[in-house]
């Protein structure tokens, strides 16, 4: 008798049990298609451009906490930080603005504001190749 009154509260249970699993069922699954989106964007970017500090020290944030991946994370950032260091020290000896950091990419900065609209900020040694400046 005493288990026929318990089965009704045992089936409740079993119900919320299996909503809560179910429920974790579908976040860790947007989890997982999040973080394959952020590796396949990481991919497309490192393709376009391995060299900007800004992107490699965030995607390294992310892969020490999100993917708990902390040596490549670590090394993101720290290779960042090299970076950054060395576009410093190249701008203080930069007389022109050719980019001497060259990428496989041909590469221009053109203004986009009313006062320096559609002049040249800056390229790579790629891009002035492709016009015969060397």
């Amino acid at each position: 008798m005493e288990l026929l009154e318990e089965t009704p509260s045992i089936n409740s249970n079993l119900l919320i049990n299996f909503l809560d699993i179910q429920r974790l069922n579908q976040i860790g699954s947007e989890i997982e298609r999040a973080v394959k989106s952020a590796n396949e964007n990481w991919k497309q970017l490192i393709k376009i451009n391995a060299n900007v500090p800004s992107v490699l020290k965030l995607y390294g944030k992310f892969c020490i906490y999100v993917l708990n991946e902390k040596s490549t994370g670590r090394h993101l950032v720290e290779r960042s930080r090299k970076i950054a260091l060395q576009m410093i020290e190249l701008d203080k000896k930069e007389v022109d603005d050719i980019d001497k950091l060259s990428e496989p990419i041909p590469m221009v900065v053109v203004g986009a504001y009313n006062t320096d609209l559609a002049l040249i900020k800056k390229i790579n040694l790629l891009f002035s190749s492709l016009f015969g400046y060397t």
